[in-house]
């Protein structure tokens, strides 16, 4: 019993989730909601506003104009809340939301309650059923927003209407809004499933295994966007592990390994997961948006100080350049071929070739 209890809680939570899966697909849920509001919030105005205009000629429509005119007004104020919803205010979107989906239930009520005494209602029914639908929440918080609903719809037939109507609305109402919480649950959970699938997908494809950093797939498809990140300069990073060939020569891969994690580690550190990236089998590539030259050079010696305590050689090379300034292919080369100065410095002080390691 407690089991099915659990289960069922993680269903109404989390759409059958794990905490932690749940957080994972927080911010995918988040972009997909934001895309499904804007774009139903526009269909749904381009519809009132049809149906606005035709009430000056059909006379069956004429008096519901001003409910015609107010919901639409609602629609645009939802797009816009859609629109300029930000990422760090995640209730203006959830606002915008049950916002969308009360403004529709209560036009099904309305016109399905006072105009229509004698009959059994079908808009509100229509709209409890699909409406949930459209979007991906917790949903335990989807089916008491639809219950509230009901039972205002409810409430209403019982005050206004026939007595022979009273029992087939109310009880459409809360079979096919129960009907409405289990499918929406479930499509809810499938959705919630797709998000963390494609989400694990897309991680294991832009993830460097033996590291844990983002690999030359991530870095080929972020590499473009960092120009639209910073406001003043950006600095690139390029690191080169010395020595890694004859590491895995005299003492095996699974040093040259453990060399490589460690020094993963420290860029990460330094520049964050976000922007730190394996390119290559002893090439790391990073970026930070904004950074003074000052500090650029103190997380370098740190890294480099990190990697003599363990006795690991690596050859590091680094570029800014303004906002105005940046061309990435030129700022990455331009960061490459200084490490690489730095590397035959290495190797010409230790007598070896170099040219075999380019």
């Amino acid at each position: 019993m407690r089991t099915i209890l659990k289960k069922a809680g993680a269903y109404l939570l989390r759409a059958g989730l794990s905490k932690s899966e749940y957080k994972q697909i927080t911010e995918e849920v988040r972009k997909s909601n934001r895309q499904n509001l804007m774009i139903m919030s526009v269909i749904a105005a381009l519809f009132l506003m049809i149906v606005f205009f035709v009430s000056f000629k059909v006379e069956a429509f004429q008096s519901f104009r001003w409910l015609y005119l107010i919901t639409l007004g609602m629609m645009l104020c939802i797009f816009a809340i859609a629109r300029f919803s930000a990422a760090e205010r995640p209730w203006v979107l959830l606002f915008g939301i049950y916002l969308f989906i009360g403004c529709l239930f209560a036009f099904g009520i309305a016109i399905g309650t006072f105009p229509s005494k004698g009959y059994p209602a079908a808009t509100f029914i229509a709209l409890i059923l699909t409406v949930p639908l459209l979007f991906t929440d917790r949903p335990i918080r989807s089916a008491i927003n639809t219950y509230i609903y009901v039972i205002i719809f409810s409430i209403i037939v019982v005050s206004i209407k026939e007595e022979q109507i009273i029992v087939t609305d109310v009880t459409n109402a809360f079979v096919f809004g129960t009907i409405s919480v289990i499918v929406g649950t479930y499509m809810m959970s499938v959705k919630c499933r797709r998000h963390l699938y494609e989400q694990r997908a897309i991680l294991v494809s832009e993830t460097d295994i033996l590291t844990g950093l983002r690999n030359r797939n991530a870095y080929e498809k972020n590499i473009s966007l960092y120009p639209y990140l910073c406001e003043k300069n950006l600095a690139c990073v390029f690191m080169d592990v010395n020595g890694l060939h004859e590491l895995n020569n005299r003492e095996g891969h699974q040093r040259g390994d453990k060399m490589l994690q460690f020094l993963g580690r420290q860029m990460q550190e330094q520049f964050g997961r976000e922007n730190t990236f394996r390119i290559g089998g002893d090439e790391f590539v990073a970026f930070e948006a904004d950074i003074d030259p000052e500090k650029l050079t103190e997380k370098v010696d740190w890294i480099i100080m990190e990697a003599e305590k363990e006795e690991y050689d690596i050859s590091i090379g680094c570029c800014i350049e303004e906002l105005q300034n940046i061309d990435m292919a030129q700022m990455v080369n331009t960061a490459e071929q200084r490490m690489y100065d730095n590397k035959e410095a290495f190797y010409r002080e230790k007598g070896l070739d170099i040219s075999m390691r380019k």
